[in-house]
């Protein structure tokens, strides 16, 4: 931490007031830290060092924002969508947008205004607790950006709340999601959102997976088995994205991040995580399965994703 910034007095999650810098004398410090930036400004008066923030990721940085912005405000705010979404970590491709999502007061219509959106919420939406803020349920958050969000991405936030990850737990069950439908039911985008939920699949294990399966929906392709486990005479070979079961072939996502997550890496080289991924491909294709991969920019494509499907025989859904 340089001089300059050490002499201000750091407020929760290391952001830094310029008004209580001032109390303490320390505005000169605060200026000269901004100045040779150092600092980067958040919102009025409200600053986090550089370094901090190039070290976080799109979630993070925009949870950053949010404290950020409940600390120039003397009631608590209520987040909601993008920023509820964000503190609970939910998936997206790139950064959730910098406008802050907030409901808006009783009795208000709401508005937006510079960077804050206000959302009149519906009654019944449930309201938490987490990382010190205020912010919807994750099964409000996920209805209420199915009602506006592209239908792919949509599902892959509904994924994402129903996957239950090796060892832990689901963040909420179905029965909750239906709940929430029936919560938004009236409002714009309802049909979307129930589209969205009746075809969200907790067996998903990524972004990147979730859009590849949404995109085979639009396109019209028999959805394939999720999640299928594969043996020979040595065991388990693994357990596979997707599998057409009629055409006998496996589909398999293959992103960056699923070779660093430590889920599928379990501690190994990420050289060695290839290798054994190869092999893995050799014991899988010698059981009879044919198989096809695609990377980031195919799976969030549906012309890209289409295209290789019907190449490869994939039927078309009845």
């Amino acid at each position: 931490m340089h001089p300059n910034v050490s002499a201000i007095e750091i407020q929760p999650h290391g952001l830094i007031r310029a008004d209580v810098a001032a109390a303490i004398g320390s505005d000169r410090h605060l200026r000269d830290a901004f100045e040779s930036h150092e600092l980067l400004r958040l919102r009025r008066n409200v600053y986090a060092e550089r370094a901090t923030w190039r070290a976080l990721g799109a979630n993070a940085r925009h949870a950053l924002r949010m404290h950020a912005f409940a600390l120039t405000h003397a009631e608590r705010p209520i987040f909601t969508h993008h920023s509820s979404a964000a503190l609970w970590g939910m998936p997206t491709i790139g950064e959730w947008p910098s406008t802050m999502h907030v409901a808006a007061s009783a009795g208000t219509r709401g508005r937006t205004k510079g960077d804050v959106h206000e959302h009149v919420l519906p009654d019944g939406v449930k309201v938490v607790t987490r990382g010190g803020e205020l912010l919807t349920s994750v099964a409000d958050t996920v209805v209420g950006l199915a009602c506006m969000l592209p239908f792919a991405d949509a599902v892959a936030i509904a994924d994402f709340a129903l996957h239950e990850p090796r060892g832990g737990t689901a963040f909420c069950a179905r029965a909750e999601l239906e709940q929430s439908l029936s919560v938004y039911r009236g409002r714009k985008g309802h049909a979307a959102a129930r589209a969205v939920v009746r075809f969200a699949d907790g067996l998903s294990g990524s972004l990147g997976e979730s859009h590849s399966r949404a995109n085979m929906h639009l396109c019209g392709f028999v959805i394939p088995e999720l999640q299928v486990p594969f043996y020979d005479s040595r065991g388990l070979i693994g357990i596979t994205d997707f599998y057409w079961r009629p055409i006998n072939r496996i589909g398999e996502f293959d992103g960056l991040g699923k070779y660093l997550r430590e889920e599928f890496a379990q501690g190994k080289d990420p050289a060695r995580v290839v290798v054994d991924e190869k092999i893995r491909e050799d014991r899988l294709r010698a059981c009879g399965p044919s198989m096809s991969r695609w990377l980031f920019d195919v799976a969030i494509s549906p012309r890209k994703l289409g295209d290789l499907l019907h190449e490869v025989g994939v039927p078309l859904a009845r």
